[in-house]
């Protein structure tokens, strides 16, 4: 698994997680991107970033830095209030999916672990300036995927 898949697995348990999958209209409006929303004002947003792998003192190339990749999450949203509900929602179902474990490896239910994701971890988020009008709301935090090779 590298990056791009991993980050393509946390938005399928997102986008087929509650709130997001259910009947409220602004959550099931809620785009998912697998990049920086550059010059979007498009909401509600969730984008994920690339932004590496860890510092440790492993070496470049090795098991241990291939298997932890960083990325930043921006949520935009019309209002702060919108976009901190945004990122609290997402933080829960990922969390969701890793306690309500059952062996199904269906969304919400061990679906990550199920594709060798062995942690995702959220930073403490924060509000940002997102444009200088102060149309869009944004709420950024860091993210850390971790994953295991799969097994031959």
């Amino acid at each position: 698994m590298n990056e791009v898949d991993a980050i393509g697995e946390v938005i399928s348990v997102l986008s087929g997680s509650d709130p997001f999958s259910g009947a409220s209209p602004f959550y099931s409006a809620v785009t998912f991107r697998p990049e920086y929303p550059l010059l979007s004002l498009a909401t509600p947003t969730v984008a994920f970033s690339p932004m590496g792998g860890s510092n440790g003192p492993r070496g470049l190339g090795t098991v241990a830095r291939i298997a932890r990749a960083d990325f930043q999450v921006d949520v935009l949203a019309d209002t702060s209030l919108e976009a901190r509900r945004l990122f609290q929602h997402v933080r829960q179902a990922i969390q969701a999916d890793y306690e309500n474990d059952d062996d199904t490896g269906v969304i919400g239910k061990g679906y990550l672990k199920g594709k060798y994701v062995k942690s995702v971890t959220f930073g403490e988020p924060r509000s940002a300036p997102w444009d200088e009008a102060g149309r869009v709301q944004r709420v950024i935090a860091m993210m850390t995927v971790q994953y295991l090779e799969e097994e031959a």
